[in-house]
């Protein structure tokens, strides 16, 4: 029944005023059921175009496209219906007891957008229903855990509840039940092992309904200490129902064969237009059933879903029915007792879901003060932090984030907290645009306080060169932001947030997430397959090494003489390109004149080339970095202060250091490194090194040995190729007596000043080295 489209079976008066059409057109059916008994459920199937409400008997029991509250006669519809959602036909499923036995009366109310609308379409088909049951909806799976899993479903007729599971397709011996009868399902399956996959079937006790099919699966979490690889596919305001979010559905699926997304998330704005059931039914369940069998889904929530009415304080409405969400912390984290905000672990990575609509987000608040109690524990167990809700803090796309509300107090409330505990990407949706960040930080205020040189600490793409961070969560060492509301909907705006990288309104699309022990790689997927963006954030792991160079040690202080600072001969830039070869990273060290200016212990001696080898292969170097040495033997990065970082993941090295002139050890056990800094001390005497005398024992300190003059790993005092020559030949030759200042390999003392004769000279140290009694005698460096 309608007007305007030309399909209509039944023509209905839009009033004398093509102009002025009736907003309202009220539709009414009575008939009788004789026992309502003889009916299990009912299904409702409803076509609108553009809004409708439907009673039962007086009870207003669906509406559709229509706001919450009183609506009347003059009320006007959400918003305008077309395209290829004028041809929907929502359905919902009733209990029995929706009608009665005796007369029934069914009424509609369909309402246009405006009084100018070209077309109405209505119709409604209500089928009862038998008792054999039949899926609805699902199964979907939600808060996995190393040892668990919920699956959900919803059937048409209540019925008890069976998962039936197993590690073999088609083998599913195990069962987990609920004997409860209804039509939703969810039924928590437990005792199972991590990292694990398991098939799975859904039904009642007596009968398999869905699944069983290799399709039909789920894999457990790794345990929390785990940094397995895994993938994150993320959406934003999707659930549209049109054929755009189909394609970037089909675009994910086919970029993704071979390798589908581990887990998904949902950034709010699920389920157009208010987040009532039927909506979910057509724009989530129907669009996503390939994915959601298999799949496990964590959602954020955004203010399309709490147009229903549901309410985030009571955990009522549609979004709190359909999902399944993990308020007491089952998958890890800090309790929030509300299904709007959540946190969870994926090994070594904790996901935070933030309210950013339905819950206060005042500073102190109850969301706050969780999400800081939160934090705290991914600062303890996790060396990823991702943070997701649906307003975006930084937006110049279809919403502005320096004027509307949830964004404006996201920014400012919730922005300093997250930087503050080293968040290391936040995903937004809402604002219809792709938009992407630098590596930034500490920007709360308008987007014309931006400050490029304070708060954009990575101006690069992310891309050609990775995000470089810490590996330990440190404060305010960058976060990148994502918007990606255009998986569903796409629109434009002035696109010129100053903290972006990339905006852009030209495309549909949803976000890929690699993430591999320290490597987090973020692809934007267009609706064709086509990677638009791309960025990767690299942390580091992280050693604390102490070192002593035999040449600049005195063992009456314990320290190292700092002479070559003191007479400004430390050079600014690392000195072994061309002696060493870098593997990796390195090489480009480059240390401020005001580190060379401390003084005391912390003063530096030299410059210092670390290693990372294989732990299985120590003739394979892995990685390289050129640190600074300090006079009580501390090995730090060009600050002066932190310590020596690798951008690798964690794992078991032997560890080397080499010196310009002083033959170079190694660990003979692996180390275990991560992100948290571990301690080397290459001065300890219990510290065991690769070979034979690796280091030299000086008054009960362990020093790299001095000599090694031509730096070709051995120390020599006579014959080709020895290390005494070069220091006559460096103060001249003819003269023994001369002297040479200078930051030069002939320096063997590290004094400045080279000596072949006299006091302190350079020429004694290889002859003691290599046994003093006989000057034939090497010493070889102890390195594979």
């Amino acid at each position: 029944m309608g007007y305007g489209d030309g399909d209509e079976a039944t023509v209905v008066s839009y009033g004398p005023s093509s102009t002025s059409k009736y907003v309202t057109t009220y539709f009414r059916h009575t008939f009788t059921i004789a026992d309502i008994n003889a009916f299990s459920g009912f299904l409702l199937k409803l076509k609108k175009d553009d809004g409708a409400v439907v009673y039962v008997n007086g009870t207003e029991i669906v509406r559709a496209n229509m706001s919450q509250g009183t609506v009347s006669y003059t009320t006007g519809a959400y918003a305008a219906i077309g395209g290829s959602e004028e041809n929907l036909r929502f359905e919902q499923i009733f209990l029995k007891n929706t009608f009665v036995t005796g007369s029934n009366t069914i009424a509609v109310e369909v309402h246009q957008d405006v009084v100018t609308s070209s077309d109405l379409s209505f119709e409604l088909e209500l089928t009862g229903l038998d008792a054999a049951p039949t899926i609805h909806r699902g199964p979907y799976i939600h808060i996995v855990t190393p040892t668990s899993a919920v699956i959900k479903w919803k059937t048409d007729v209540p019925t008890n509840s069976r998962v039936r599971y197993g590690t073999i397709a088609g083998s599913l011996t195990q069962n987990a039940d609920d004997a409860t009868m209804s039509v939703e399902h969810e039924v928590t399956v437990s005792g199972l092992v991590a990292s694990t996959s398991y098939f799975y079937s859904i039904g009642t006790t007596s009968t398999e309904l869905a699944g069983n099919t290799p399709n039909h699966f789920f894999k457990t979490h790794p345990q929390q200490s785990s940094m397995a690889p895994f993938r994150i596919w993320a959406i934003g305001d999707a659930g549209t129902t049109t054929a755009d979010q189909v394609r970037v559905r089909d675009s994910y699926a086919t970029y993704t064969t071979g390798q589908k997304a581990d887990m998904w998330l949902m950034l709010g704005d699920n389920a157009y237009w208010q987040g009532r059931e039927m909506e979910y039914q057509e724009g989530i369940f129907k669009i996503y059933g390939d994915q959601l069998r298999n799949t496990e889904l964590w959602p954020a929530p955004g203010n399309h879903d709490y147009y229903s009415g549901a309410n985030a304080s009571s955990n009522n409405g549609p979004y709190f029915d359909v999902f399944a969400l993990p308020k007491l912390a089952q998958a890890g984290g800090v309790p929030s007792n509300t299904e709007a905000y959540y946190s969870f672990d994926y090994g070594k990575v904790h996901f935070i879901c933030i309210d950013s609509d339905g819950s206060p987000r005042a500073i102190g608040g109850t969301m706050y003060n969780w999400l800081v109690s939160d934090l705290a524990y991914a600062q303890a167990n996790s060396e990823w932090i991702i943070a997701y809700f649906h307003h975006p803090p930084y937006t110049k796309g279809t919403h502005n984030s320096d004027s509307d509300a949830q964004l404006t107090e996201m920014r400012t409330n919730f922005v300093p907290l997250l930087e503050q505990n080293g968040v290391d990407l936040v995903l937004n949706g809402h604002s219809h645009v792709y938009e992407r960040s630098f590596l930034i930080d500490n920007h709360i205020g308008l987007s014309s306080t931006f400050n490029p040189v304070t708060m954009k600490l990575d101006g690069g793409n992310g891309s050609s060169a990775p995000y470089v961070k810490p590996g330990d969560l440190p404060p305010h060492m960058g976060t990148v932001y994502t918007v990606c509301g255009v998986s569903g909907k796409k629109g434009t705006g002035t696109l010129n947030h100053p903290a972006m990288f990339m905006s852009t309104g030209a495309y549909w699309g949803s976000l890929l997430i690699d993430i591999d022990g320290l490597t987090l790689t973020t692809k934007f997927l267009n609706d064709v397959g086509a990677v638009i963006d791309q960025f990767t954030i690299q942390k580091q792991i992280a050693v604390n090494i102490k070192v002593m160079l035999e040449g600049a040690y005195d063992s009456g202080t314990g320290l190292m003489r700092d002479d070559l600072r003191v007479a400004g001969l430390v050079p600014l830039a690392q000195p072994y390109t061309g002696v060493f070869t870098f593997t990796g990273e390195g090489g480009n060290e480059i240390v401020s004149p005001s580190v060379l200016a401390v003084i005391g212990n912390n003063a530096i001696v030299d410059w210092i080339l670390v290693e990372l080898r294989d732990a299985v292969t120590p003739t394979t170097i892995l990685r390289t970095r050129v640190g600074l040495l300090q006079r009580d033997g501390d090995v730090v990065d060009v600050d002066g202060i932190s310590p020596l970082r690798f951008k690798m993941n964690p794992g078991n090295f032997r560890v080397a250091v080499r010196h310009r002139n002083h033959l170079g050890a190694m660990t003979l056990a692996p180390v275990t490194i991560g992100t948290t800094p571990v301690g080397i001390d290459f001065t300890s005497i219990t510290t065991t090194m690769w070979g034979i005398e690796a280091t030299k024992n000086v008054s009960g300190v362990m020093a790299l040995w001095s000599g090694d003059v031509l730096r070709d790993g051995v120390v020599q005092y006579t014959g080709l190729n020895n290390d005494r020559d070069p220091i006559l030949v460096a103060v001249g030759s003819t003269n023994p007596n001369s002297t040479i200042n200078g930051y030069l390999p002939t320096d063997v003392n590290m004094s400045g000043t080279v000596l072949y004769t006299g006091q302190g000279n350079d020429r004694d140290p290889i002859l003691v080295n290599i046994g003093s009694v006989v000057p034939n005698n090497t010493r070889v460096e102890q390195l594979p």
